[in-house]
């Protein structure tokens, strides 16, 4: 058996479970128990003297249905095998009436009819599997079969071997009739399954869309176990990334000002790290934690610095807008702590899992991102040692840091930051007026290219 079939049994189990539950729950005992206490009329028109006896074997069923939801809404176990009280709870139907068509004359009993009425009504109400519904059927219909030889009508001898014939065809017709449904069932919840996970995909394409990079993103779709709970990363380049002043302009701007200030930052950071090739990995409300290399990119220090210039840009806008127009003149910007070494990426958590990373680096990384200033990046010098040769003219200052929090060791520290004689002279995009970024094409080359991907049909200095 295949293991999408041990699943689609499972599902059917439980299913079921669940469907006879639910019957014991309410149709049984409101609706199935009242109709067959309400055929005690019948029982007195049909037998006076035997009206009180059959009564009380009606209550008896009652009782036992009544037992059966208690014991199993109580226990867990018994609910886990309710399918087996449902096959109890129709053989108990049918007994009594059993009984009751040998008190009446055997194969000449009208009752035949209310034994087939019985048995149908609990195949209906239950929907037992094919093979349960054989056997609890022939256990129900037995005693019948043998009263009707033991007590037979001697006017019509024929008449136990038709009635016999009846209920066994209706036993052989419930296994051919089960057949089928089980076969509609067993299809219906395979399409179910495959509906499922179809939408369980979309989910989680809407949701990776928004933080991994394409390769990634196509990766985990196609094979979700190819991506690992958790791989560790010899040398990752992990950064952080706030916005500076953050809790002056959360103290003097309105709440709403200053949410859609934050989201509009963090949707402008995604939409940044996807384009460059990064991960990120945690919000942070007003910053965010993100992975420059989480596929061993080479070239992740020209990703570094486009993502860098694009998200110091873009955040210049957006707080321009949003801080006129809450009449505030707060200096703001963004600013960023980058560190590399081993972490551990992966899903943190088990049931509200978050993509996320861990280690030294990581809080170093963090440190590095408070002590940068407005529109500054930070950066160790395993880091420096890949930029340094792909920025030119940029405003530079080296520090020896020995008194970072929770690093006991001298930290030598690289405070990057253009200058503003570069910034005079960059290069625009001819269609939408960005800064051009400096970046390495796949053939190896040293190229400007526009943020937004749009193609140079000329090159335009700033102002």
């Amino acid at each position: 058996m295949t293991e999408q079939s041990k699943n689609l049994n499972k599902v059917s189990r439980k299913n079921m479970n669940r469907h006879i539950f639910s019957r014991f729950r309410g149709h049984i005992r409101w609706g199935a128990s009242f109709v067959y206490l309400s055929f005690g009329i019948f029982d007195y028109l049909y037998s006076p003297e035997n009206f009180q006896t059959w009564m009380i074997l009606r209550f008896i069923w009652v009782a036992m249905i009544g037992a059966f939801f208690y014991f199993s809404f109580k226990f867990k176990k018994i609910r886990n095998s309710i399918h087996i009280l449902a096959s109890l709870a129709l053989i108990g139907a049918c007994w009594p009436i059993a009984y009751m068509i040998h008190q009446t004359g055997g194969s000449s009993s009208l009752y035949t009819t209310g034994l087939i009425l019985c048995g149908t009504t609990g195949l209906q109400v239950f929907r037992l599997r094919r093979t349960q519904a054989l056997l609890t059927l022939s256990i129900a219909f037995i005693p019948t079969i043998l009263v009707f030889f033991y007590n037979p009508d001697m006017s019509n001898p024929s008449s136990v071997f038709i009635q016999s014939g009846f209920l066994a065809g209706m036993v052989i017709l419930s296994y051919i009739y089960g057949s089928s449904e089980e076969i509609y069932d067993k299809n219906w919840l395979k399409y179910k399954e495959l509906t499922k996970e179809e939408l369980n995909r979309l989910n989680r394409t809407e949701i990776l869309k928004n933080h991994f990079p394409k390769l990634i993103r196509e990766q985990f779709e196609k094979n979700p176990g190819s991506i690992y709970h958790k791989k560790e990363l010899k040398q990752a380049v992990v950064g952080f990334a706030d916005i500076v002043s953050s809790t002056k302009i959360a103290n003097e701007v309105s709440l709403d000002i200053d949410w859609e200030l934050k989201e509009k930052f963090l949707e402008a950071a995604t939409t940044r790290a996807k384009a460059s090739g990064m991960v990120v990995l945690t919000h942070l409300g007003d910053g965010f934690l993100f992975l420059a290399n989480y596929d061993d990119n080479p070239n992740w220090n020209y990703n570094l610095i486009s993502f860098y210039e694009a998200l110091v840009r873009d955040f210049k806008d957006i707080s321009k807008d949003y801080l006129v127009a809450a009449a505030s003149e707060i200096e703001t910007g963004v600013k960023f702590g980058v560190s590399i070494g081993p972490v551990i990426v992966g899903f943190l958590g088990k049931n509200q899992s978050y993509f996320t990373a861990i280690g030294p680096d990581v809080n170093l990384a963090s440190r590095l991102c408070s002590l940068a200033d407005k529109n500054e990046i930070v950066v160790t010098k395993k880091i420096w040692s890949q930029l340094k040769n792909i920025i030119t003219g940029w405003d530079i200052s080296n520090y020896s840091n020995q008194n970072i929090k929770g690093f006991s060791k001298i930290i030598e520290t690289f405070h990057i930051k253009p200058s503003n004689k570069v910034n005079a002279n960059k290069l625009l995009c001819s269609c939408c007026g960005n800064p051009l970024v400096l970046v390495k094409t796949a053939e190896g080359f040293l190229d400007y290219q526009c943020p937004e991907g749009n193609v140079q049909t000329k090159l335009a200095k700033s102002a």
